[in-house]
């Protein structure tokens, strides 16, 4: 298994719980700090790495990488964008924040709150 060090993202340790198989380990584990060394080492063939499909549709499609399963999972978090109550916010952020959720094809109005709270 090919693992990034990066511990806000996605462990296989938790991949595995969240498809049924919380006591699967492996025998042997590459771990690195730069996800793109770790794509590099999966598309030569020297393991099975984590995902992000924004991040892997090319290789797929290109046929460098083959799922190896349909199961997937999540972490549940997002990205947010923010701003201070109390100042304006000035056009260039609206125009921004309005363009991201376009984009992103979310209801940008989830998140927001009132003024008064």
């Amino acid at each position: 298994m090919l693992e990034d060090a990066q511990r806000q993202w996605m462990s296989w340790e938790t991949w595995l719980a969240q498809n049924g198989l919380p006591d699967a380990r492996p025998n042997h584990r590459v771990v690195a700090n730069q996800y793109p060394i770790l794509l590099q080492l999966a598309i030569e063939g020297h393991g099975i790495v984590l995902g992000w499909r924004h991040m892997i549709d090319a290789c797929l499609r290109d046929g460098l990488l083959v799922r190896a399963t349909q199961a997937s999972a999540t972490l549940g978090g997002g990205y947010y964008a923010i701003w201070p109550r109390e100042r304006a916010e000035p056009a260039a952020a609206r125009a921004f924040r309005q363009w991201l959720v376009q984009q992103s094809g979310i209801d940008g109005r989830a998140g927001e709150r009132s003024a008064e709270g």
